[in-house]
């Protein structure tokens, strides 16, 4: 993915391990969220929040954030929503995930990369 003239790639161990990456690109805070146990990723505003994945989530099968501070987050496609109050929303950020053909310019040790660009 790019912001601010910064790009960054995500092992895609990396995302099926950990599910939830916190981050910073181009001096904005952002959080990557593994779907499909890290199959397909999407990144989202995180302002200066910092995100773990609520192991015991609902029954609908919805991916549950906590923040720092206990509370709770909703994975939605264009946000990420705040479940006490959902007028808080910290927006999805533009990009597509593809993977080693998105770094076909460098050295094969890339070929496992998750580019969300």
């Amino acid at each position: 993915m790019t912001l601010n003239g910064k790009s960054i790639a995500y092992p895609l161990e990396l995302l099926s391990r950990r599910l939830v990456v916190n981050d910073t690109l181009g001096g904005q805070d952002l959080v990557v969220v593994a779907t499909d146990r890290g199959v397909g990723a999407r990144a989202y505003q995180r302002k200066t929040h910092e995100f773990s994945l609520l192991l015991t989530g609902p029954e609908d099968g919805s991916l549950i954030l906590t923040d720092l501070n206990d509370r709770r987050w909703r994975v939605e496609e264009d946000a990420l929503v705040l479940l006490e109050d959902p007028r808080q929303r910290l927006l999805r950020l533009p990009s597509r995930a593809s993977y080693w053909f998105g770094w076909y310019r460098f050295p094969s040790r890339y070929s496992d990369l998750c580019w969300l660009g």
